[in-house]
């Protein structure tokens, strides 16, 4: 059987150039074993109109074996099936990694980052707002990446390694005893998340760093006064 295949005119300039000059309006047509990369091996003929004759040549480009397998025609309904669920695909990815970030959210509170400040040995310290976020597992795991690198730049100015301040074991234990990575930390629980957030933030204090920074949260009531409640207050 006989198959036409067309490709988009941009392909067509790259793979013939002066010969697409000549006579733009060619549609181009190969074997399943030729490359279409080879510009002495690609055919350019007009549009046959289906009454008309068919030369020998025809079977030479096309043949029963049709186009090369790496290359989809543009009206194959399977392509379209294969990109509908790749995006398929790549929205529940998206969705499931946004519900990990996330997490529960009980609509009543919201939490609030604070970062501890310390220099010259604690001569100069400084408690600051940082961000807010309104649910506890985002909080949390913002708290683990920020104590996390404090530990990591401590770590590069006394020349040490992670291990050599953190331990899964003893009176301090961190654990995972690991530096943050998204990948594996999306996937932990929130009450692992609170144990190493904290006990990352406390190394610096441990090994006495004469500066650095540490990271905590508190959870922040969103509730309100109502008008009846402040009328009956006031006396109203």
């Amino acid at each position: 059987s006989r198959v036409w295949w067309r490709y988009p005119a941009s392909f067509l300039r790259s793979s013939l150039g002066p010969c697409w000059a000549r006579r733009p309006n060619m549609v181009c047509l190969t074997r399943r074993d030729t490359p279409l990369s080879r510009r002495g091996d690609v055919e350019a003929m007009t549009d046959p109109s289906p009454h008309g004759d068919e030369s020998d040549s025809f079977d030479e480009v096309v043949g029963a074996e049709g186009v090369a397998a790496k290359l989809v025609p543009l009206f194959d309904p399977s392509s379209k099936r294969v990109a509908a669920a790749t995006k398929e695909d790549a929205d529940g990815t998206a969705q499931a990694k946004r519900r990990r970030l996330v997490g529960e959210n009980d609509e009543r509170s919201m939490y609030e980052c604070f970062r501890f400040e310390w220099r010259n040995k604690r001569e100069f310290c400084a408690l600051e707002p940082d961000r807010k976020f309104y649910t506890k597992r985002m909080a949390l795991l913002y708290m683990a990446k920020m104590n996390s690198d404090s530990v990591l730049r401590f770590a590069s100015t006394v020349g040490k390694q992670w291990k050599d301040l953190c331990s899964d074991a003893g009176p301090h234990p961190v654990q995972p005893n690991t530096p943050f990575d998204p990948k594996r930390f999306l996937e932990l629980s929130d009450s692992t998340l609170e144990r190493f957030a904290e006990s990352v933030g406390s190394v610096l204090s441990i090994h006495k760093a004469p500066e650095g920074v540490s990271y905590r949260y508190k959870a922040v009531s969103l509730e309100t006064t109502t008008i009846n409640e402040l009328e009956e207050l006031l006396g109203c």
